[in-house]
């Protein structure tokens, strides 16, 4: 990390002068995951323009994203509910402790 040196990746036919500082690896691996997407699109629809292509991937990704969002989010709730079911049931412990 912390990088940030200039990559050359090849997408969908066009090559990009990328920099990040999450390093040449990262992009690289973006790059190859992007240029496949496209690439399954276009074989399964060999009309579409470049554009058009690239704006179908951008959609399926986000797509996957947001599936991913909505399943922390039910992550994230359901551990909250454990977690106030679990003070719940350690104050009631503790209460019965008490009466003792």
């Amino acid at each position: 990390m912390g990088e940030n040196r200039s990559i050359s990746v090849n997408i969908y036919g066009h090559s990009y002068r990328l920099r990040s500082p999450q390093g040449e690896n990262h992009i690289s691996e973006l790059a190859t995951e992007l240029n496949g997407r496209m690439h399954e699109i276009a074989n399964i629809t060999p009309e579409l323009s470049t554009h058009q292509v690239a704006v179908l991937a951008a959609l399926r990704i986000l797509e996957e994203l947001n599936e991913l969002k909505d399943e922390y989010a039910k992550g994230f709730q359901l551990a909250l509910f454990k977690d106030f079911k679990h003070q719940a049931v350690q104050e009631t412990l503790g209460g019965l402790k008490k009466q003792k």
